[in-house]
């Protein structure tokens, strides 16, 4: 039994954790179809990185970066005027207190891209 209860599913050859993830990827694909999106990827690494503290320096008065860690999300989508978003296929259990700090580390380090979360329910009714 998977913890979360998904059920992977394989939508045009590629397996996605969850019927929603395989979806929405249909979803994007029908939208792409309609020149409504340029191009999506799935399972993209964003690397997330934590700052020197305010006031403390290191070497010559400069702040430095460190990895904390890295966040995949489920669908990159770039629109056609270069509007770029991420979407995140989320049921209430996967909602962990985890996902949300990395989520929160993910919008510091990314101020200009768009988070959206998918839900069943923001699926067009042909697809659910």
């Amino acid at each position: 039994m998977r913890k979360y209860h998904n059920k992977p599913t394989i939508y045009n050859g590629v397996r996605y954790a969850s019927a929603l993830e395989a979806r929405t990827a249909q979803w994007l694909n029908l939208m792409r179809k309609a020149g409504e999106v340029a191009f999506w990827d799935s399972q993209v690494d964003f690397l997330l990185k934590g700052y020197s503290p305010q006031g403390q320096t290191i070497l010559g008065g400069k702040r430095y970066w460190f990895k904390v860690g890295n966040y995949r999300a489920d669908f990159r989508v770039v629109f056609n005027n270069n509007h770029e978003e991420i979407w995140e296929c989320k049921s209430k259990p996967t909602r962990t207190a985890l996902y949300q700090l990395k989520l929160k580390i993910l919008k510091t380090n990314y101020p200009t891209l768009i988070h959206r979360e998918i839900t069943k329910e923001d699926l067009p009714r042909i697809l659910q």
